[in-house]
């Protein structure tokens, strides 16, 4: 099973989609860093119900996680190629002539996605920590807090994006089209599920909302709710959020395992 891993590792090496994920990554991240951690504790109303003071942790918080508000829909991309691809470039007939048994193709895809995610998450909390610390650096406030949750956050930021990939991977197995599934993929989990989420909220079943993927990812880090908001934009409990993203994750993997399984590759 290991060399079947590496493998697939290999696939995703000897391309360039794997750096041009990670620049993107590490670019965007370092960007929200920078914008979180520079806009932290600005009061543009003038009357205490603007952002976190700069010494809060939740500050702290949402800037050294501030990439896995972008991080996410690159891995969920990763798992549409990893998938679609194979069926886009003809390759998968030779995957399963290579490897007969299927359940292996499909492990060996599950673990080398979740080695990649992982990968990407740790790039996404280094960018954004980093960035974010240089520019509190230079706004003399603090770097570190020992409260708060940060090095909770940030470890289940890791885990989110991976997770993310593995929801790729289950769009990319029910939907062969490399190009529709990314767009299907992206238009949902960029634009219409975080549509959905105010929709529901604002017809005050916000209940609903906090159980949709992109509001479990936003639950891990724990945003701080604006003050006066019309819509209910509290989320679940950090943990709360970790079980549901996790219940996608491993649906979506399920769907692709099964369909893998049974699907006709030609």
């Amino acid at each position: 099973m290991i060399h079947y891993v590496a493998a697939e590792l290999v696939k995703l090496r000897t391309t360039r989609l794997w750096w041009g994920l990670l620049l993107g990554i590490v670019l965007l991240s370092a960007a929200l860093g920078v914008l979180q951690a520079a806009v932290a504790g600005l009061d543009a109303d003038g009357d205490g119900t603007g952002a976190p003071s700069l010494g809060d942790p939740a500050t702290l918080r949402t800037t050294y996680t501030a990439g896995l508000g972008i991080a996410y829909l690159f891995t969920l991309s990763l798992g549409v190629i990893m998938m679609a691809g194979e069926y886009r470039h003809g390759t998968m007939s030779a995957t399963v002539l290579s490897i007969p048994v299927r359940v292996k193709i499909v492990l060996a895809k599950l673990f080398s996605l979740v080695g990649a995610g992982l990968g990407y998450g740790v790039a996404t909390v280094l960018a954004s920590t980093v960035a974010g610390a240089i520019v509190f650096r230079i706004r003399e406030a603090d770097l570190w807090r020992s409260d708060g949750g940060i090095p909770r956050a940030m470890a289940l930021s890791v885990v989110a994006v991976a997770l993310w990939a593995l929801i790729g991977l289950g769009v990319g197995t029910l939907i062969r089209n490399q190009v529709v599934a990314l767009l299907i993929a992206i238009g949902l989990g960029w634009i219409v599920e975080p549509l959905l989420g105010l929709a529901l909220r604002a017809l005050d079943v916000g209940y609903v909302a906090k159980y949709l993927p992109t509001s479990a990812t936003q639950a891990i880090v724990q945003p701080a709710q604006p003050a006066g908001s019309d819509f209910d934009l509290s989320v679940l409990p950090w943990w709360g959020g970790v079980l549901v993203l996790l219940a996608y994750a491993l649906v979506s993997a399920a769907i692709g395992a099964v369909l893998t399984l049974r699907r006709d590759i030609t």
